[in-house]
C-alpha cells in the first residue's frame, strides 16, 4: 500500500499518498490529501517556504522567507481550515515527552517515522535519566515553584491580572525535577491559570522558594528586565526578604534567548526538546546537581 491513514480527531483526518502514485479513494468525509514526502530536529529547516522573521530565534529558519506555494500548512488552531490546512493542537494535559512525541505526527507527512522514533526515544531516555538521578539524590530538598505571570486578558477591564500559571506541562515538570508546586493538584486536571488581584496573589506566593516569571515585557520596550524590573511588576523590591524566593535569591525567567519580536524562546524549544527543559529545570532547583552548569542560550 502506498499511502498512509492519519487521523488526530474525529475530524482532523489526513490521507497521505506517495508522490506520483494516484491519488486514494475517500475514506470518510472529513479527509484531506497530501502527497508526501512534504522544523529542525528532522533535518528539514530548508522545507519551511514562509515564515514571519521577527517570530523565529534560529537564523537559518527566520531569514527562508520565501513567499512560495506551500504543500501544507501546519497550524495550533482548531478553527484554521483548507485543504493544505493540518490542525495540529497542543492540549493542556500534554506531559513534556508527549510535546516532545508531537515530532512522530509532523514525521509522517515526510516519511521519517524512523528518524523521529529514535530522535523521540533518545529524548524520552535522556529525560528519563535526569528524573532517575534526582529521585536517586539522598541529601535533597522539595522547594515549592510558582510560575507566573501578569495580564489583563483575565479581567473584563483594563486591570491587571496576577496569574499563578499550571498546565499539566509545569505541573510535570517541576514533580520531575524534584520540586512541587505551591498548590497541588492532581494530574491533568484542567484549570490551569489562576487570576489574582496583587494582594491576593502576593499571599499565594509568600512561601514559594522559587518564581519563574514569565511576563512579556515587550510593552515597557524592554528587552532583558533586571530582577528589579520583574519585581516591580508585584510592586515588591529585593528588601521585601519577607518572600522566600527573594531572599533566596531564587528568581527566574525563561526569556535568555528571544525572537526578534521579544517571545521567549523557551516557548519554542523547551515544547520539542524534553530533556533540556528538565535539565534548566533540576539545576535551577537544585543548584549543583549538575557543577558549573550554565543555562544554555538554546534551550
Amino acid at each position: 500500500m502506498n499511502w498512509k491513514y492519519v487521523q488526530l480527531s474525529s475530524t482532523n483526518r489526513y490521507i497521505l499518498y506517495q508522490r506520483g502514485t494516484p491519488q486514494p479513494e475517500r475514506v470518510s468525509k472529513y479527509d484531506k490529501f497530501f502527497e508526501i514526502p512534504l522544523n529542525r530536529m528532522l533535518g528539514l529547516g530548508e522545507r519551511i517556504a514562509s515564515v514571519e522573521p521577527q517570530s523565529f530565534t534560529s537564523p537559518c529558519i527566520a531569514n527562508n522567507s520565501s513567499s512560495a506555494n506551500v504543500d501544507a500548512l501546519f497550524s495550533p488552531s482548531i478553527y484554521a481550515d483548507g485543504n493544505k490546512t493540518i490542525n495540529l493542537v497542543e492540549y493542556t494535559w500534554y506531559t513534556p515527552v508527549m510535546r516532545s512525541d508531537l515530532l512522530k505526527v509532523y514525521s509522517v507527512f515526510f516519511n521519517l517515522e524512523k528518524t523521529a522514533n529514535k530522535i523521540t526515544q533518545d529524548i524520552e531516555g535522556n529525560y528519563n535519566c535526569v528524573k532517575s538521578e534526582v529521585k536517586s539524590m539522598t541529601a535533597k530538598t522539595t522547594p515549592k515553584i510558582a510560575w507566573v505571570y501578569i495580564t489583563d486578558a483575565y479581567t473584563f477591564s483594563s486591570n491587571i491580572s496576577y496569574v499563578y500559571y499550571t498546565p499539566n506541562y509545569l505541573y510535570s515538570l517541576t514533580k520531575d525535577s524534584g520540586a512541587q508546586l505551591m498548590m497541588e493538584f492532581e494530574e491533568n486536571y484542567s484549570i490551569t491559570a489562576f487570576g489574582y488581584s496583587l494582594n491576593e496573589f502576593l499571599e499565594v506566593i509568600k512561601d514559594a522558594d522559587i518564581i519563574v516569571e514569565m511576563s512579556s515585557f515587550i510593552h515597557q520596550n524592554i528587552t532583558y528586565p533586571t530582577v528589579d524590573e520583574v519585581l516591580q511588576l508585584y510592586n515588591l523590591s529585593v528588601a521585601d526578604t519577607q518572600y522566600k524566593f527573594i531572599s533566596n535569591k531564587a528568581v527566574y525567567r525563561v526569556d535568555r534567548t528571544q525572537t526578534k519580536s521579544g517571545d521567549a524562546d523557551w516557548f519554542f524549544n523547551a515544547v520539542v526538546m524534553a530533556d533540556a527543559a528538565l535539565q534548566d529545570t533540576v539545576n535551577m532547583v537544585h543548584p549543583g546537581f549538575k557543577s558549573n552548569y550554565n543555562f544554555p542560550l538554546d534551550a
